[in-house]
């Protein structure tokens, strides 16, 4: 390796997108994992919050982009 790229597997490739995609839905979404699962489940495994507050920000960011792609271009209110 002499310093240039390597190119990725294309399943790492889907997996940094995704998540990189989802950063903002999973730092909305990670204190409900924490809540459930630390607090109230007594549950304290760092791994296992950490996946499950990941899955949870990727799964809101999907639903969110279905629902956009449900709805429609958003349209202009006409308020200046």
């Amino acid at each position: 390796m002499n310093g240039t790229p390597q190119p990725a597997p294309n399943l790492l490739h889907r997996s940094v997108g995704a998540i990189a995609a989802a950063s903002f839905y999973i730092y909305l979404t990670h204190v409900i994992v924490v809540w459930v699962i630390y607090w109230k489940l007594g549950y304290h495994n760092l791994p296992v919050n950490l996946a499950a507050s990941i899955a949870l920000g990727i799964s809101t960011w999907w639903a969110s982009q279905r629902f956009a792609e449900w709805r429609g271009p958003a349209r202009a209110t006409g308020t200046a």
